[in-house]
């Protein structure tokens, strides 16, 4: 496992799979991505199965220290990911094979960008992950990512 740093969260940047079916029962939303359609493609992108987890970033994207070795998929709102002086308009795929800072030009079209992790985001179970009064949880300094070598 690496861990990727969240040098600034951007706007509205939050941890997002297809949802959690099956709580209904006890309140617990389905929730999962705004745009599903773009969740997936970053997922199928990656190498990464369609459910796993990504981020989903709203109107302003974050910027986050990569390490070598990382792929990372973007596909969504239409933006430029800059990655170790080269830019990659979306969709794109960035990788790295020494640590890299990721930054993103702000979005030109569109409000969301998925950005999937070749591997997936290490998450825990639904029970973790539910919101105080409507309100995240914490604010993300780190994101464990599996990444396949």
């Amino acid at each position: 496992m690496s861990v990727i740093a969240v040098v600034r969260p951007g706007l509205f940047t939050t941890v997002q799979d297809l949802g959690r079916w099956g709580y209904q029962s006890i309140g617990v939303p389905v929730s999962g991505p705004m745009d599903e359609r773009s969740h997936r493609q970053a997922n199928a992108m990656a190498g990464n199965p369609p459910d796993a987890a990504l981020l989903e970033a709203t109107l302003v994207g974050p910027v986050l220290d990569l390490p070598a070795g990382c792929v990372v998929a973007a596909a969504g709102a239409s933006c430029t990911l800059i990655a170790d002086g080269k830019n990659h308009q979306t969709p794109a795929i960035v990788q790295t094979t020494t640590p890299a800072r990721l930054e993103m030009s702000p979005f030109q079209r569109g409000g969301r960008v998925y950005l999937a992790f070749r591997g997936g985001i290490a998450t825990k179970p639904a029970s973790s992950v539910i919101a105080k009064k409507g309100r995240p949880r914490q604010t993300l300094t780190r994101i464990t990512v599996n990444i396949a070598r």
